[in-house]
């Protein structure tokens, strides 16, 4: 004889898929409500991108330059180290994960400018 608590637990997991409780994934996945922007800044000054995020936390964060990820960039915001003439129209965007999926910001350029 199934004991009664059992059989509704078992028929709670079976009529709501997806709860975390029952093994599977469950919450919102991250969008981005405000995209990193451009920037324009002096040779030898840093830039600063940053993105805003919700959805069911923990939010996990991972810039890229170029299309390559930045070791140790994992917060809501980048801060370069200071630029050189080489840096001008690299491009950075930001990927937004959390245990629901993930999300890829838009681009954005970072122009540098010869200091006369």
């Amino acid at each position: 004889m199934t004991h009664p608590r059992l059989l509704v637990l078992l028929l709670g997991c079976t009529l709501s898929l997806g709860l975390t409780a029952c093994g599977g994934m469950s919450g919102t996945p991250p969008t981005i409500t405000t995209q990193p922007q451009n920037q324009t800044v002096p040779s030898g000054m840093t830039a600063t991108f940053s993105v805003t995020a919700s959805g069911s936390m923990p939010l996990s964060y991972q810039w890229m330059e170029n299309g390559m990820t930045i070791a140790g960039a994992t917060s809501a915001s980048y801060t370069t180290p200071p630029t050189t003439l080489a840096d001008n129209n690299s491009v950075f965007a930001v990927v937004v994960s959390n245990h629901s999926g993930s999300v890829t910001s838009n681009s954005a350029t970072l122009r540098v400018l010869a200091v006369p």
